[in-house]
């Protein structure tokens, strides 16, 4: 519990819908004291006082000025948050995106340290040293931001020899791959597509810094079990920050109205649920050029979270 409440504060903070201090001991009003609370009428100033007074708890639990109680305590030896709310109005866009970076980069310290280790059990004390310098060369979030970056080029480029041309672009992740393969044989041109799909979902977890565990990612059917096992393969090869090790879902089209290819009602109902289980803060769906109607639909279904289309075009 102490870590996820502290975790929350620290995300509303980053973008500040709130102020928090976290403190231990007694709490007493004061006239020149720190300003962290407001009430209705007036501003609470407080210090920190072993002898106790009249003690004034900010509640982590809903965010108000408790002048009656203790408040939480959390750890359970007299560790209490202080919270100034800033705004009573929650800007869930921004508080999805903060969640998300904040998972990002949780992940990615982990996976720096790991690969750090490796180094280091293997001997190899010089790609180690060089790996400590650059963190303090730059800061936790440069490096990690600049280590994605770097993997995401090799990677366009590593796509660019298996004839597939991936485009990150602000919003959306363009993966081209030659017209003259639609006339191979089915099984080869699936392949091709399921690859480049594959290329295109690793690019939108670099470029985006997503994190499996908050993102879905859908795909057209009959491609979830090769494009699953293929960004298993590329997170490997190309040892992404983060493992990607991705729940894969395929999506249904019905045309069957006569109208606009539309998605089937049955992958919509997987979609909901999917949405309220694993309530993630992103949604990166693979389509085929001639299905970007597909990407509006979902859109609406999604809400306030993120949706980065990986769209497959032939050149």
């Amino acid at each position: 519990m102490e870590i996820l409440a502290e975790k929350a504060l620290h995300v509303l903070a980053s973008i500040d819908v709130i102020d928090y201090e976290i403190i231990r001991g007694w709490t007493t009003p004061c006239k020149d004291g720190y300003p962290i609370a407001k009430s209705e009428n007036e501003v609470f100033k407080l210090y920190l006082d072993e002898r106790g007074g009249r003690t004034i708890y900010i509640s982590p639990r809903d965010l108000m000025v408790a002048t009656d109680g203790r408040g939480i305590p959390v750890s359970g030896y007299g560790k209490y948050y202080i919270v100034t709310l800033n705004s009573y109005i929650l800007p869930w866009d921004r508080v999805v995106d903060a969640i998300r970076k904040h998972g990002y980069m949780e992940f990615s310290k982990l996976s720096s340290a790991i690969s750090l280790a490796r180094y280091i059990v293997n001997g190899k004390i010089e790609e180690a040293k060089k790996v400590i310098e650059r963190y303090f060369e730059l800061s936790m979030k440069r490096f990690e931001g600049v280590r994605a970056e770097e993997i995401m080029n090799k990677l366009i480029e590593q796509a660019k020899k298996e004839y597939i041309n991936v485009k990150p672009l602000v919003n959306t992740i363009e993966v081209l791959i030659p017209e003259s393969i639609r006339y191979r044989e089915r099984s080869y041109d699936k392949h091709i597509r399921a690859v480049a799909f594959s290329y295109g979902i690793t690019i939108a977890f670099l470029k985006h810094h997503l994190v499996p565990d908050l993102t879905l990612v859908l795909v057209p059917y009959g491609y979830a079990g090769e494009v699953r096992r293929y960004l298993r393969e590329i997170a490997k090869s190309s040892v992404t920050p983060i493992p990607l090790d991705i729940d894969v879902y395929a999506y249904r089209v019905d045309g069957s109205s006569g109208r606009r290819v539309m998605v089937a009602k049955e992958s919509l109902d997987n979609l909901r649920e999917r949405l309220y289980r694993k309530d993630p803060t992103t949604v990166v769906i693979a389509v085929y050029e001639w299905h970007e109607h597909v990407i509006d639909i979902v859109k609406k279904w999604i809400g306030y979270r993120m949706l980065i289309p990986v769209v497959l075009r032939y050149i």
